[in-house]
């Protein structure tokens, strides 16, 4: 927030910004229109003046800077952010968009799920702008937020794409991918040529990784005793379906009877070959003694 000075320093600029678009305000105007935009940074400020006196081609307005300050922050206007919500609808897509509208997609969605898209932008609209209104008024910010879908290339390339446009924080992007999957190439995010692991959400709609799973032929790999399905597939943050997950348990369960029936198998194997060679040898045994009674008696 700025200071005192702060203040006077953007009652001033605004007071040109008017000048220079041929108006003229007066000292107090000028004033109210710093106090109500001192809480922004004052790079932005500074920024969003510069723009507005490179953009604006009618009366200057308080809205018209907040809309510049808004686009600084990454609050996209109504259309753009209903354009962006619209990929949501696609399972495969990776969107990266912002908490306010995840928020306001999540009273359209349901409308946009039965098909009424008109009536879905209109509710993402009002829903949108009372959002980013209620932001602005507590002095918030839009939050980057990755909403993640199963295409893990798609993935990986939005979201490089997006680190590297200056949209999401490091710690966000890999958030959601491997770092098998990504490298750093100076201050560039660049996608490697490999497979990652999946990403899926959490309870709460937070995305998270999942470890890199043991892999043969690409299957995952299902070996050791029973229970052994990864807690991150099963539990309150499942990608699994609770049926999916109890059939593999089965498949693991099935496994390992198997591999019992085996060695129990072989070690009988194993044991009636002991015993055929001990009656061998005593065969041999007995034909050998029987052998030198005949001839000791022939003699």
């Amino acid at each position: 927030m700025l200071n005192d000075a702060g203040i006077t320093w953007l009652a001033g600029e605004i007071a040109a910004t008017a000048e220079a678009l041929g108006q003229t305000i007066s000292d107090n105007t000028a004033a109210v229109m710093a106090a109500d935009l001192s809480a922004f940074p004052q790079h932005q400020l500074r920024t969003a003046l510069s723009r507005t006196r490179m953009e604006c081609t009618g009366k200057l307005t308080l809205k018209f800077i907040l809309d510049q300050l808004d686009a600084l922050q990454g609050r996209l206007a109504s259309n753009e952010a209903w354009a962006l919500a619209l990929r949501a609808r696609e399972e495969r897509d990776t969107v990266v968009w912002t908490d306010e509208i995840a928020q306001a997609w999540a009273v359209a969605a349901p409308m946009a799920a039965g098909r009424d898209l008109v009536g879905a932008r209109m509710a993402f609209k009002d829903a949108y702008e009372r959002i980013t209104q209620n932001a602005r008024d507590a002095l918030k910010r839009p939050e980057p937020r990755i909403a993640v879908g199963w295409d893990n290339v798609q993935r990986v390339a939005v979201v490089t794409a997006a680190y590297n446009d200056g949209h999401i924080p490091l710690a966000l992007a890999m958030n959601v991918v491997h770092e098998n999957e990504v490298a750093m190439a100076g201050k560039t995010l660049v996608p490697l040529a490999t497979n990652g692991p999946q990403v899926g959400y959490d309870a709460s709609g937070v995305p998270f990784k999942l470890p890199a799973p043991a892999v043969s032929g690409g299957m995952l790999a299902l070996g050791g005793p029973t229970g052994a399905l990864p807690q991150a597939l099963t539990g309150g943050s499942a990608l699994l379906a609770p049926n999916v997950a109890a059939r593999i348990r089965d498949i693991q369960a099935q496994a390992v009877v198997a591999g019992q029936k085996k060695k129990r198998r072989a070690s009988a194997l194993a044991r009636l070959e002991r015993m055929r060679l001990g009656k061998a040898k005593r065969q041999a045994a007995a034909a050998v003694a029987q052998r030198l009674a005949q001839e000791a008696a022939a003699a």
